[in-house]
């Protein structure tokens, strides 16, 4: 039966089964109304045509919701007509309505086979698959549907989603392309079309997608979510800058998100700005987000901002839920080292090297208590461990060659300091160690010598203090300038001026914060103050960043 002969709407039946559906016979209404002629005595019905009647009568009571009823008479119809195209594949519907999925399957393959150049029963059988997450089964007859219709953007996704759930991602991808290219403003597609590209790892595409889905529907939470985290994974500062923008978007349409909240404390810590992380890890704890992970954080953020006596609360949480946490105990040893509370320090250090025997981190912060303690025996011991880690071994040395001079332990303590400055010649202590040990082992010209190496290197270094000062107060320039424009995407301008005011007391010659300072002014309509930011930018020379 060719599908120009179908008269039944189609619309209805897609309504009705919410996927493309039909069986287009002649129209029903005209079947029961219109007038036999005068002159000629009626005519019984033939078996295609009582068929017509049933599948017609089947669809009118799958309408009124009499599943069964109406599968009761497709099934007669299907008998009279075992070809039709049309019965069968609304045989299949309601087959699948009922959850005989074996039977929808062989009425659908009945129909592709009756009228291959009908994409519907192709597209209801790819459905079947799909819905039974026979994924791979569902590409084949997506596949011939989308052949057919290939200007339907819904039967592309629909095969993309095949592809991607099969695991052929570039399929997926190019189909997904081919249905935001139909219909360039759905912002859904947009967002498929942005995960596609993410699973290919084309991570500027993606985010060139997930930006064009923001733009549709800028009050969907998901497309928001999944753009900050693309700029959160970024290593570029013009996207860090933004993440948190994106966020609190969402949280302003569902503020009780606790997931949302921690999020965001991450997208704050990838760029520095701790204190708004910590209020964002804090309201994720207060919206029942209280698990070790998210205490364990906490610490970090609130160690990095020298809380030591907060971070330790923190820790002491983590490790009342988990003993054995390993990272909890050495960050908790390194807060109360911080503290002067030197035992308790060591007693999470060697808990830390139990929990972690490959890491010597712990180990070297034991040592470090060891010798602050006066024990050089525990020293050394903890030393022989941190040797077989085969890790950090320029450290590992020259803590050795120190332990080694405090021991008077000269002749040992040369081997492990020339090893430092071998694997590591920036160390310089390990030259000036070098030196003292020489001078004790009787090697005074040698030691001499090597003192003098080590004066001139700290010399250079002193000579190069007033730069680093100088690099150093730019960079923490720069921190003021990125929580400026994390501020300024925020919307929040009175905080965004006073972080930019900040950088340029810090660096008054820099170029690139005086521009970043016009854009605040422009932002907050304040246009002489950013005339004056910009002509300040435009004396400093190129590259003054």
């Amino acid at each position: 039966m060719s599908t120009s002969s179908r008269s039944l709407p189609r619309l209805l039946i897609a309504a009705l089964f919410g996927v493309a559906l039909s069986f287009t016979g002649p129209s029903s209404a005209a079947a029961s109304t219109a007038p036999l002629p005068q002159d000629e005595p009626a005519q019984p019905a033939g078996p295609t045509e009582q068929a017509r009647e049933h599948f017609r009568t089947a669809l009118r009571l799958a309408q009124e919701g009499l599943v069964d009823e109406a599968l009761v008479e497709a099934e007669a119809g299907a008998r009279l007509e075992p070809g039709d195209p049309d019965g069968l594949n609304l045989l299949g519907q309601l087959y699948g309505q009922v959850g005989r999925d074996e039977e929808a399957e062989s009425a659908f393959q009945r129909a592709m086979r009756s009228d291959p150049e009908w994409s519907d029963p192709f597209r209801n059988l790819g459905s079947l698959y799909m819905r039974q997450e026979k994924f791979s089964a569902a590409v084949a007859p997506l596949i011939h549907a989308a052949g057919i219709d290939a200007s339907d953007p819904m039967l592309q996704a629909q095969l993309a989603v095949a592809f991607r759930e099969s695991g052929r991602p570039d399929q997926a991808l190019d189909a997904f392309e081919r249905a935001w290219r139909l219909v360039p403003d759905n912002g859904r597609l947009a967002l498929d079309v942005a995960l596609a590209r993410r699973a290919v790892r084309d991570d500027e595409g993606a985010i060139d997608a997930v930006e064009k889905a923001v733009e549709l529907d800028p009050d969907s939470p998901m497309p928001h979510m999944i753009l900050a985290q693309l700029y959160v994974d970024s290593d570029r500062v013009d996207y860090l800058v933004k993440a948190p923008a994106l966020y609190r978007h969402v949280l302003e349409l569902q503020p009780e998100r606790a997931e949302v909240w921690l999020a965001l404390a991450r997208a704050y810590s990838q760029i520095a700005v701790r204190d708004e992380a910590e209020i964002a890890l804090r309201r994720a704890i207060e919206l029942g987000l209280d698990n070790p992970d998210v205490r364990f954080r906490l610490g970090q953020t609130l160690g990095k901002r020298q809380q030591f006596a907060a971070a330790e609360q923190e820790y002491d949480r983590v490790l009342a839920a988990n003993p054995g946490a390993g990272g909890a105990h050495y960050l908790r040893g390194e807060a109360r080292f911080n503290l002067n509370r030197f035992d308790e320090a060591l007693e999470d250090f060697l808990a830390a090297i139990v929990a972690t025997p490959g890491d010597p981190d712990p180990i070297l912060a034991a040592v470090k208590v060891y010798m602050v303690q006066g024990d050089l025996e525990a020293a050394g011991s903890n030393l022989a461990l941190a040797r077989e880690t085969n890790r950090s071994r320029a450290q590992v040395e020259l803590a050795t060659g120190r332990l080694r001079v405090r021991q008077g332990r000269n002749e040992e303590a040369l081997v492990a300091l020339d090893e430092t400055l071998r694997l590591n010649p920036s160390l310089i202590e390990a030259e000036y160690l070098r030196g003292q040990a020489q001078l004790k082992t009787g090697l005074v010209e040698e030691g001499r010598a090597t003192l003098a190496e080590y004066q001139r290197k700290l010399n250079e270094q002193r000579g190069g203090e007033v730069e680093r000062l100088r690099v150093g107060v730019i960079g923490r320039a720069q921190i003021y300038v990125l929580r400026g424009q994390v501020f300024l995407n925020e919307g929040r301008l009175d905080e965004s001026l006073e972080q930019l005011v900040a950088a340029s007391e810090l660096a008054p010659e820099s170029r690139g914060v005086w521009s970043a300072l016009a854009t605040i002014y422009e932002a907050r309509g304040e246009s002489e103050e950013a005339a004056a930011a910009r002509a300040r930018a435009a004396q400093l020379p190129e590259g003054s960043d």
